[in-house]
């Protein structure tokens, strides 16, 4: 037996799952008779991953098992939960979206640290760091001002108000 994992990788990816691609090559040494896994969506969460995946399966007459099946996956099983699964991930980057836009309308950061940027650590009464807040690195911020200067036509220079980038 053994074992092919993709801890911390998406399951909308390919190629780009060690896991997947490992399994992928021992199917096709022809001397697996059987792929277990937890459930479907480990296998693939993205539609035609999943069902490239199976046709491979098929094609090598593997049969794909869960955990808690007791039988072996039937097509139609893997192409509605594959669908259910694309749903899934679809709707939480709609949420994720909006949730940014609704953080980048209050004025706030929604995404990770830019160069000449810092957290800003305020807090509200009871103590707690307020998320998404961000101030200016002066020192930082002279040095993408400068990298402008040299990169930008003159004229773009001189028309620019620097003032948004004063710390």
């Amino acid at each position: 037996m053994e074992i092919f994992k993709d801890s911390g990788v998406s399951g909308t990816r390919l190629r780009t799952r060690p896991g997947i691609q490992a399994l992928l090559k021992r199917i096709e040494r022809n001397d697996i008779d059987i792929v277990l896994c937890f459930s479907v969506d480990r296998i693939s969460r993205d539609m035609e991953h999943s069902a490239g995946i199976l046709k491979t399966l098929r094609f090598h007459d593997i049969d794909l098992w869960t955990v808690t099946g007791a039988a072996p996956i039937k097509d139609m099983e893997v192409g509605i939960r594959s669908l259910l699964s694309h749903e899934q991930i679809e709707d939480g980057r709609i949420k994720t979206r909006e949730g940014m836009k609704h953080t980048i309308r209050k004025g706030k950061a929604a995404g990770g640290l830019a160069y000449s940027y810092r957290v800003k650590l305020e807090y509200v009464s009871k103590g707690e760091h307020i998320r998404g807040l961000r101030e200016k690195e002066p020192q930082e911020a002279e040095i993408v001002r400068w990298i402008f200067e040299q990169s930008a036509p003159p004229l773009m220079v001189k028309a620019l108000n620097w003032n948004y980038m004063a710390a």
